[in-house]
C-alpha cells in the first residue's frame, strides 16, 4: 500500500512539473509573437513604401518618354513645313527661313492656346528679341504640305511667309489646329554686352562761402 501511495505521488508531482513548463513556453511563446508583430508591419510599411516609389519614379520616366516623344514629332512636323515654305520662297528669290529653338517653343504654346481658342490673342508674347513678328494660323488640314497650300492661297498669310523681313519660323500642332510662328531682325540679344542704364541726376548745387 506505501508503494502504491508513493508511486502515486510521484506520478502527480511529474504530471504537475509537466503542466507547469508547459505553461511556461506557451507564455515565452506568446510574448515573441507579441514582439513580432511591430516588425512585421514595419517591414510591410517600408516594402510598400518601396513600391510607391518604384511606381512614382516608372510614371515619371513615362511621362519624360511620352513628351520627347512628343517633341521630336512636333520638330519633325516643323521641319516638313520648313521644306515647302522654302521651296516656295525660292521660287520668288527669297533667302530660306530656319527653325529658331524661340519661335518653335512659342508655336507649340500658341498651338495649345488655340485649341482653347481659335484666335490671335498673345500670339508675341515672348517674341519681343524679335523686330518683325508675324502669325500664321490654320486648322483642318491633314498634312505640313496640305497647310502650306492653304496658307499660300490667303492672301496675308502669304505675304507673311513670303517676306524678306524674316529669317526664323516655328511650327506648332494640336488636334487639328496649326500655328506658325515668323520672327525677324534681332534687336535685343545684347548677353554681357547690354548697355548699362544712364541715371541722369541733378547737378549738385555749390555752396557759396560769403567772406566778412
Amino acid at each position: 500500500m506505501k508503494t502504491k501511495f508513493i508511486l502515486a505521488l510521484i506520478l502527480t508531482a511529474t504530471l504537475a512539473f509537466a503542466a507547469s513548463r508547459s505553461a511556461v513556453c506557451e507564455t515565452v511563446s506568446g510574448a515573441d509573437a507579441n514582439a513580432s508583430e511591430p516588425k512585421t508591419e514595419a517591414i510591410a510599411a517600408e516594402e510598400k513604401a518601396k513600391l510607391e516609389k518604384a511606381e512614382a519614379e516608372k510614371k515619371a520616366s513615362e511621362a519624360r518618354k511620352r513628351e520627347a516623344a512628343e517633341k521630336a514629332r512636333s520638330l519633325e512636323r516643323a521641319r516638313q513645313v520648313l521644306y515647302y515654305v522654302n521651296i516656295e520662297r525660292k521660287k520668288r528669290g527669297k533667302k530660306p527661313l530656319k527653325i529658331s529653338d524661340r519661335c518653335q517653343r512659342k508655336a507649340e504654346a500658341r498651338a495649345k492656346a488655340i485649341c482653347r481658342r481659335f484666335n490671335h490673342k498673345g500670339a508675341f508674347g515672348g517674341l519681343g528679341c524679335y523686330r518683325w513678328k508675324a502669325e500664321n494660323i490654320a486648322r483642318g488640314q491633314k498634312s505640313p504640305r496640305a497647310v502650306v497650300r492653304a496658307w499660300m492661297r490667303s492672301k496675308g498669310h502669304r505675304k507673311n511667309m513670303m517676306s524678306g523681313k524674316f529669317d526664323y519660323m516655328g511650327v506648332g500642332y494640336c488636334r487639328g489646329r496649326w500655328v506658325q510662328t515668323l520672327g525677324g531682325g534681332k534687336t535685343r540679344v545684347w548677353g554681357k554686352n547690354k548697355p548699362k542704364k544712364i541715371v541722369h541726376r541733378r547737378p549738385k548745387k555749390k555752396k557759396v562761402k560769403i567772406r566778412r
